[in-house]
């Protein structure tokens, strides 16, 4: 048998043809200078202070020093060891850029200054942009030091003896097998999907899906453009241990399935902390219906959705003042950084905005405050939720198009035609009887019998465990998946923790000496992806840790995959057939989340030019 695998032509073309290892010709370091222009050969010469920019004349060296001044003089104690790096580093260092946007300005040239606590936040924000840049270049050269208490439970979740006896020993790409797994704790407080993956799911007419931890809509919403075949119905199992997002999902599909309402109000429902009054009353009508008419409702998901039909409506400024309050509370000053990513103006300051109000649609029509966003009750399990939908869209919609449409949006115009569009397509084959969803409540474990029976009565085509690794050691999980498998099974899994299990994911786990080859190889990875995508600046900014993970995560991710697959006959897949790690995106946390479909080799699948041999570095 053979996995069909359907995929959009362009990010397979455009990410399939990028080498991230691949030499760059050097060249003269003067952005403006003549000689990119004429094909002849130029002799070129290193900067003598600091090794990072060559240049084809003394000219051009004095007309870049400007530019080069600031990364000239961190880089100066650095001169031998940058010295050894390839062109491709060398020219993603002398990229780094201190021009950074002026968003406080930006945002109070649309919205006015009377938004004053916004202004002051991003003003902060700002400042630690600054300073991250700074401190990017500094930790380069700073003398590794015990780490505090803190930096160590953050970095391995864990403070254990067994860890340092492990850690004293350890080589990177081991795996600290003896950590404990921890089961998912659905009453931390619940976010929307933050993880989009790459490589959406090939599906057709007639499949069965079962999605472990689906949260809203699951892994199908993702492939609605690229189902090949409506003749039969696609049925979805969903399963998911959090009430709040089940009960969610049960009133979204209830207003789903009322011909009356539309793509819009799902979709503020789904993501906007402010409603229209339609919106509203589209709401109150899927609750009724799903508290009447002999409905039956697991207890708990029954007390949030009558707590949601009887809760007395908030008015848009009660909804804007939780979320900005929730931000603030929270002190995360990153979204700076993310929106400097940018490069339209428009763009900046819509994400700006979205950020500090979870406002997706603002106009004169959304006159209420979101019921699901900005609700909160503790004895029921409600907490007050966060939406992002720029970190959980696909990076490939960003890939250059032709086409008016395309020549005349931002990342922000796709970011909503995507959810628009999918959400319509979605609508369209609920009510048609082509697209069975089915939402659940329930939690995957060795000792769920009856959530594990139900699963393999479905025989399911493909089903996604979400980051289900994360919280199960591989033995447990490979029973499980062994069990409720059938002869067409493709799973598919991801782990966005596997560094926190690993040695040698994290740059404070090398000497100093080391840190510029992982900085430099991290911000090239990132210009390579994002050189190829509309919209965004050559490298964002980054943390120095989060840099250094890109570089480390691509060197170490198939260890942890050999620890997940070790003793398992199976075949594996990844997007591109090289890593499992997504594309690197500015505006998405966790650049090292990794996603592979596998299937157990008594099936037969075979993934083709997606295949992942994760035993290659073995």
């Amino acid at each position: 048998k053979r996995l069909e695998i359907h995929s959009l032509r362009k990010p397979l073309s455009f990410y399939q043809t990028i080498n991230m290892t691949s030499p760059i010709k050097e060249s003269c370091a003067f952005p403006e200078c003549a000689c990119h222009s004429d094909r002849a050969q130029h002799s070129l010469k290193a900067c003598a202070a600091c090794n990072v920019a060559s240049y084809c004349s003394k000219e051009s060296q004095l007309s870049d020093w400007p530019r080069h001044k600031k990364i000239c003089r961190g880089f100066r104690t650095l001169g031998s060891k940058v010295a050894q790096l390839s062109p491709r580093q060398k020219q993603a260092l002398n990229s780094i850029t201190y021009d950074l946007p002026s968003l406080p300005a930006e945002y109070s040239k649309k919205y006015g200054s009377i938004h004053v606590v916004y202004i002051s936040f991003i003003k902060a924000g700002m400042a630690t942009m600054k300073e991250t840049i700074e401190k990017n270049l500094r930790n380069l050269t700073l003398e590794n030091h015990r780490q505090p208490v803190q930096d160590t439970f953050r970095r391995w979740q864990v403070i254990t003896p067994k860890l340092s006896a492990f850690v004293e020993k350890a080589k990177p790409g081991d795996v600290f097998v003896e950590k404990e797994y921890r089961p998912y704790n659905p009453e931390t407080v619940q976010h929307f999907r933050t993880v989009a993956s790459a490589w959406p799911v090939a599906l057709r007419g007639g499949m069965t899906v079962v999605d472990v931890g689906f949260v809203d809509f699951g892994i199908v919403f993702d492939s609605m453009e690229l189902v090949t075949s409506w003749e039969e119905p696609i049925t979805v199992h969903g399963y998911e241990t959090s009430p709040f997002n089940v009960a969610k999902s049960m009133v979204m599909m209830a207003m789903i399935n009322d011909k009356e309402v539309s793509a819009r109000s799902v979709l503020e429902v789904w993501l906007s902390s402010l409603w229209t009054e339609t919106t509203l009353s589209a709401f109150h009508r899927a609750t009724a219906t799903l508290l009447g008419n002999g409905v039956k409702l697991k207890s708990k998901i029954k007390a949030i959705i009558e707590y949601w039909h009887t809760i007395k409506n908030q008015t848009p400024h009660d909804g804007l003042q939780k979320q900005m309050q929730a931000i603030v509370n929270k002190g995360d000053t990153s979204v700076t950084l993310r929106a400097s990513s940018l490069t339209d103006v428009d763009d900046r300051v819509f994400y700006l905005r979205y950020f500090l109000t979870k406002a997706l649609y603002q106009d004169a029509s959304t006159k209420i405050s979101s019921i699901v966003m900005n609700s909160v009750n503790d004895e029921l399990g409600i907490r007050q939720s966060y939406s992002d939908c720029y970190e959980a869209v696909p990076t490939r919609i960003h890939l250059p198009r032709t086409g008016e449409a395309f020549e005349k949006s931002n990342v922000t115009v796709r970011t909503l035609c995507y959810f628009q569009k999918n959400m319509e397509i979605f609508i369209e084959h609920v009510r048609n009887g082509t697209l069975i969803f089915i939402p659940k409540l329930g939690r995957i474990s060795e000792n769920n019998r009856t959530m594990i029976e139900e699963i393999k009565r479905a025989r399911a085509h493909v089903i996604s465990w979400g980051n289900t690794i994360d919280h199960m050691n591989p033995k447990s999980f490979h029973k499980i998946a062994k069990e409720v498998s059938c002869e067409e099974t493709t799973h598919r899994i991801h782990s966005t923790a596997w560094p926190a299990r690993m040695y040698g994911t994290d740059v404070l786990d090398f000497e100093v000496d080391d840190r510029v080859d992982f900085f430099s190889e991290g911000l090239a990875t990132a210009e390579s992806c994002l050189a190829g995508l509309e919209g965004f600046t050559r490298q964002g900014v980054m943390h120095f840790r989060e840099i250094c993970s890109i570089s480390l995560g691509r060197r170490y991710v198939d260890k942890f995959f050999q620890y997940v697959f070790k003793d398992q006959d199976v075949t594996c897949g990844c997007f591109d057939g090289k890593t499992p790690l997504n594309p690197v995106s500015p505006l998405r946390k966790g650049e090292c989340a990794a996603f592979v479909a596998f299937a157990y080799k008594n099936a037969g699948i075979d993934f083709g030019g997606h295949a992942y041999n994760y035993m290659r570095n073995s």
